[in-house]
């Protein structure tokens, strides 16, 4: 089993989760907006797939959601939310 790696940027992490999720969150003007965090030790790979999955999942949700408001004739306004992370 490989060792936890240290000093892992989790704004870097998420930076590519958003690139690799890009074609399904893209349509939906969903952007990265990130605060200040400290580095940690972790599994970078296994916390890289994590955050990963998190944003295809949002991506796929907003995409079955737009497409049933499309079905039923209503326009899917899709309400803009932000998250901050903040350091202590």
């Amino acid at each position: 089993e490989q060792a936890a790696t240290q000093g892992v940027l989790l704004n870097e992490v998420v930076k590519e989760a958003m690139t690799l999720a890009g074609g399904r969150t893209k349509l939906h003007g969903v952007e990265e907006s990130l605060g200040e965090v400290p580095t940690i030790t972790c599994y970078r790979s296994k916390i890289g797939q994590v955050v990963t999955n998190l944003v295809s999942n949002a991506g796929d949700a907003l995409a079955e959601k737009q497409e049933s408001a499309t079905e039923r004739g209503e326009i899917f306004e899709f309400e803009k939310k932000s998250v901050t992370s903040y350091s202590s």
